[in-house]
């Protein structure tokens, strides 16, 4: 989408630094050498939030192009985030996959017994204690698939706790 304002009313950002390199971009912005050597300042449009980087020295100024604002570079970090945790879980699904395996139920924590997640892999189920597949999901991916599969293992069972709480919660 092609920004149509012409950043005709502005405001300086507070943070004032010195001088660390051009911030002209030809063809957009043209260098002007003089401007070299003081401070350089953000500017922010008051209409649609671009900034871009201007260097003073006396009255010689050297503008950057306009940027993204801070609302939209945001947008593309959380976008970004979201992308990343998408793929993480695909490759998760897909070690759990590999092993044929799927969360059947998740234990209540009683007294003196630890909150057990029950697997079923190949046909067989195996319960494990919910604090030991935190531990195994929790270390450093070394590429070998037990990691993602850990994590995948802790999200269905978190996913499995949120759906029995929402029927528990339903009956009442």
């Amino acid at each position: 989408m092609k920004n149509t304002c012409k950043h005709t009313k502005t405001k300086n950002d507070e943070r004032v630094y010195c001088f660390t390199a051009p911030v002209a971009v030809y063809p957009y912005t043209e260098e002007n050498r003089a401007a070299h050597g003081n401070i350089c300042y953000d500017e922010i449009c008051c209409e649609c939030g671009a900034t871009r980087a201007v260097l003073q020295n006396g009255s010689h100024y050297e503008f950057a192009p306009w940027g993204p604002s801070a609302a939209e570079l945001k947008r593309r970090e959380e976008e970004k985030k979201e992308r990343a945790r998408e793929a993480a879980e695909k490759l998760e699904d897909a070690a759990m996959q590999a092993r044929d395996a799927k969360v059947v139920e998740v234990t209540p924590k009683r007294e003196g017994y630890s909150k057990m997640v029950v697997i079923k892999m190949g046909g067989e189920r195996k319960a494990v204690a919910l604090y030991k597949i935190k531990e195994a999901a929790a270390q450093k991916d070394d590429g070998d698939g037990l990691v993602p599969f850990y994590r995948a293992v802790m999200r269905h069972a978190q996913e499995w706790e949120r759906k029995e709480e929402d029927k528990y919660a339903r009956s009442y």
